[in-house]
């Protein structure tokens, strides 16, 4: 499936979620994966790869070796500091947490309709899966 960089526009992604195959490409080099339509997003917090993409419909999340379903979520949170930013995820079992460099603080910034979250994949999550409606209708064909 193709994934698109969260933060950088000239890579892409081929993932196979069944195995957790990743394989990032340079958009130039994709040849008909570039073709696809468009099923998640991916980015590094830190050294750990995250990626957000929507199978079998539903949207699920991969944090490292970890994948899971956002709707068995319990909470999904993120928090910063201006110099790390955080990213909570509470599942039935089990509590993550990862801690990574903050992106660039928009405060002043003149370009219209850029938002914190097309800095920080992982308050992009968090935005995601606290709106319902978004969350159902994200990589839909």
């Amino acid at each position: 499936m193709l994934l698109l960089s969260h933060d950088r526009f000239g890579v892409v992604a081929d993932f196979e979620p069944v195995g957790g195959q990743f394989l990032e490409i340079e958009r130039s080099d994709a040849g008909d994966l570039i073709n696809q339509p468009v099923s998640g997003h991916f980015a590094r917090l830190g050294e750990l790869l995250a990626v957000l993409y929507r199978s079998d419909g539903g949207l699920r999340m991969r944090l490292g070796s970890l994948d899971f379903a956002l709707a068995c979520t319990e909470r999904v949170e993120w928090s910063s500091d201006g110099v790390t930013s955080t990213l909570e995820v509470e599942l039935e079992t089990e509590r993550i947490r990862v801690q990574y460099p903050s992106g660039p603080s928009l405060v002043g910034d003149p370009t219209p309709f850029v938002e914190p979250e097309h800095f920080d994949f992982g308050l992009f999550v968090a935005n995601v899966a606290s709106d319902p409606a978004r969350l159902e209708r994200i990589y839909q064909p």
